[in-house]
């Protein structure tokens, strides 16, 4: 109760900004329903979630220094704790003035009366500061008085009168540096090797005990001398020891506490050229537009199976990325970000897009990328580096949480590269991670685990053309500018971006070589078009289609007419077709639907007997066993589907009928899947945090509302692209 009056009476003393800074500071303290006086808002303050959620947000300085406060005991003075770090040579007084401010900022210290106070629960949420034990005093209560008495004959106390005696007493002894030194040095070699090992490497030891009255031990040994002499204190009822806090600060001397770690620089380099930096965030920031849509398309098509135990396999990504030519991490970063965006959902163990996703094919380049960037800041993964404890790759969209906490890892990696004058990159990654491990030691690690998950962050961010070359693109910057602590909606950071992304091409060239190129990143619907017709060969600054008999048949395969075809592509050229291209598709049309497969077992129909003649006969489709029926039909004994993938690998162009004689067009039917209401991977909930001017000034007396105000929540974030109403059903999403 003492701490809390005395984080009380802090909390009174300090000025409106100084307590509007400290609720924006310690934001798990506000939360609804609001702390109705200074006197509750200290309580929040020291409960043990709420210390341990302020210490995850202090930079390593900071954190050795409250740790140095805390292993000096209640009430330190600034002097005492100076000398601890190595004094002004060692730690200057700047430095020391900075640390203790940020702790007094987060209200885990303060100074009172000349004497440093520690706020109530600090010290149970760090039980070993700076690696040493709990004090003598917390040792030594729970032993009894002839465990006592067999401790304090060896340090020359006798003859005291009740046991609180003997424990003050023994902790007094252990206090005094000098005599703790000079046992030491006359104890054996055995002994100190012991005693230096667990004073820089315990504080715990196994095999240490105290002998009962009947209890035979060898004379000398050491987990029973170690007690004895006080380098160890036992458990009152096991074999483990435990060295006092005084004890170890003694043995460790001048040295007890290396000074505080310094601020890491990260070099900089030369300012990159502006307009290159740009062009190299809108490249990337179009190539990830083109994928996720190609992506979309294809799972509209083709579904992604999930695994029983949850997510999408390795396989299934890998088949992706070859059908998408892409890599396997490109395709992680795609799933990933469209199911937080809610572009793609599970229906029936399969991963389908959404009804959102048409709006988000047809949106403009702007609100496309803010949905994803938005979704990509949001996700509680590394998409990219997904490994268990042995490093296997773990499936995408579902699994385990591993790792640091990347949502803050990004925010402070952008944080640092945001110091930078814009277009400044940093030039070496090393000091990058050490500075972001500096400052938030223990959300992220040192900087060897953490290493992995900030390249991974930073190869994310460079997909998405939020960062190239180490550098904040003007994308990444406007990104960061619109993520305060209240976060935006999709349209305000799509406005951000609207004037920073081209527009997307919706024309082509068409060359003689039975090529078309598309200058910059294509239009959905330019992609669509080339994708029916032709092979994609490479998408870059210039993406590149090839145009072939087996392409174009598959155009005609889907319903489409050389007319019709032909007309397209016309369209989006602005200029006559290459001749060649106008031979290769009409002499496909001319040969597409000269053989028609329909069904019995099934029956193939050839307009031309010698045609006929000639499939009959021919090796590749010996399997196939097929029987002249007359002059034009030949009998399959493998099925429809079976018998047209044999003709069309042989090099002809069948075209598929019903039983009437129709055709029937092969076009893929593409699903979709309604987004989920809730789940794992559902859109955040709007942020209700507190307003912290309001409630400052409440709890200070000086609002002008009413003392029950509401707390701050905003309007929910609207979705940007909506999807269709339905009712609420736990079982319309995959949890």
């Amino acid at each position: 109760m003492a701490a809390k009056h005395g984080l009380s009476e802090h909390l009174r003393s300090l000025s409106e900004p100084d307590l509007i800074d400290l609720l924006r500071l310690r934001p798990a303290a506000t939360m609804p329903p609001q702390p109705r006086s200074l006197a509750e808002l200290a309580d929040r303050l020291s409960v043990p979630y709420s210390v341990a959620e302020a210490l995850r947000s202090l930079d390593l300085g900071a954190f050795r220094l409250l740790e140095a406060v805390c292993a000096l005991g209640a009430d330190t003075g600034r002097d005492r704790l100076h000398e601890l770090l190595g004094g002004p040579t060692a730690l200057d007084d700047s430095r020391l003035d900075a640390g203790l401010e940020q702790l007094r900022r987060h209200a885990l210290v303060w100074e009172h009366g000349g004497r440093l106070r520690v706020a109530g629960q600090v010290r149970a949420v760090l039980p070993n500061p700076l690696g040493l034990g709990r004090p003598a005093t917390e040792l030594l209560g729970p032993l009894s008085v002839e465990q006592l008495k067999s401790i304090g004959a060896r340090l020359g106390l006798t003859k005291l009168a009740r046991k609180a005696i003997w424990v003050a007493e023994i902790a007094a002894a252990m206090g005094d540096a000098e005599a703790v030194l000079r046992r030491l040095a006359a104890a054996t070699p055995e002994i100190q090797d012991a005693v230096a090992e667990l004073a820089w490497d315990g504080p715990r030891i196994e095999g240490v005990f105290l002998p009962g009255p009947y209890h035979r031990v060898p004379a000398g040994y050491p987990g029973v001398e170690l007690a004895l002499q006080g380098w160890a204190i036992p458990e009152p009822w096991g074999q483990v020891g435990e060295m006092p806090r005084e004890v170890a600060l003694a043995v460790r001397g001048t040295k007890a506490v290396p000074t505080l770690p310094e601020h890491p620089e990260v070099p900089q380099g030369a300012p990159l050229d502006p307009d290159r930096l740009l062009a190299a965030g809108q490249a990337a920031a179009s190539a990830t537009l083109d994928g996720v849509g190609r992506l979309l398309t294809l799972l509209g098509n083709q579904p992604l199976a999930s695994l029983q135990s949850g997510g999408i396999g390795v396989r299934e990504l890998r088949r992706v990325a070859k059908q998408l030519r892409a890599r396997e991490s490109q395709v992680r970063l795609w799933l990933e970000c469209a199911v937080l965006a809610e572009l793609v959902w599970f229906a029936d163990d399969e991963l389908l897009p959404t009804e959102a996703a048409d709006g988000w094919l047809g949106a403009e380049p702007a609100p496309a990328l803010a949905a994803l960037a938005l979704a990509w800041w949001r996700l509680p993964i590394t998409p990219t580096h997904r490994m268990d404890d042995n490093g296997k790759a773990l499936p995408a969209v579902g699994g385990p949480v591993a790792g640091p906490d990347a949502p803050a890892l990004r925010a402070r990696l952008f944080e640092a590269l945001a110091a930078f004058p814009p277009g400044t990159p940093a030039t070496a990654l090393d000091p990058l991670i050490d500075l972001l491990a500096w400052r938030r030691p223990l959300e992220f690690g040192d900087g060897e685990a953490s290493g992995p998950y900030v390249i991974a962050g930073l190869s994310e961010a460079r997909e998405l053309g939020l960062v190239a070359d180490q550098a904040l693109t003007p994308l990444g910057r406007a990104l960061h500018d619109h993520l305060p602590e209240s976060r935006p909606g999709p349209d305000q950071l799509a406005g951000a971006l609207a004037g920073l992304l081209p527009e997307p091409a919706r024309t082509a060239t068409f060359l003689p070589d039975l090529t078309a190129v598309v200058a910059g990143a294509p239009a959905t619907e330019l992609s669509a078009l080339l994708d029916a017709c032709a092979d994609n060969e490479a998408r870059d600054a210039a993406s590149t289609w090839r145009f072939g008999p087996a392409s174009v048949r598959r155009a005609f395969d889907a319903g489409w007419t050389a007319g019709k075809l032909l007309g397209e592509l016309a369209a989006v050229t602005g200029k006559p077709l290459p001749q060649p291209l106008t031979y290769l598709v009409g002499d496909v049309a001319r040969r597409h639907g000269q053989l028609r497969v329909r069904p019995a077992a099934s029956c193939v129909w050839v307009d031309d007997p010698a045609l006929a003649t000639e499939v009959a006969r021919h090796r590749a489709l010996t399997g196939l066993s097929l029987t002249p029926l007359s002059d034009t039909v030949l009998s399959s004994a493998k099925s429809v589907a079976d018998t047209l993938a044999a003709l069309r690998a042989a090099g002809y162009a069948p075209a598929k009928q019903d039983a009437g004689g129709r055709a029937v067009i092969e076009r893929a039917t593409s699903r979709r899947a309604r987004a989920p209401r809730r789940g794992a991977f559902a859109r955040p909930k709007p942020d209700r945090r507190t307003d912290p001017v309001a409630l400052a000034r409440r709890l200070r007396g000086t609002a002008s509302g009413p003392e029950s105000e509401p707390p701050f929540a905003p309007e929910p974030e609207p979705a940007l692209f909506p999807t269709l109403e339905f009712d609420d059903d736990p079982t319309s999403a995959r949890s």
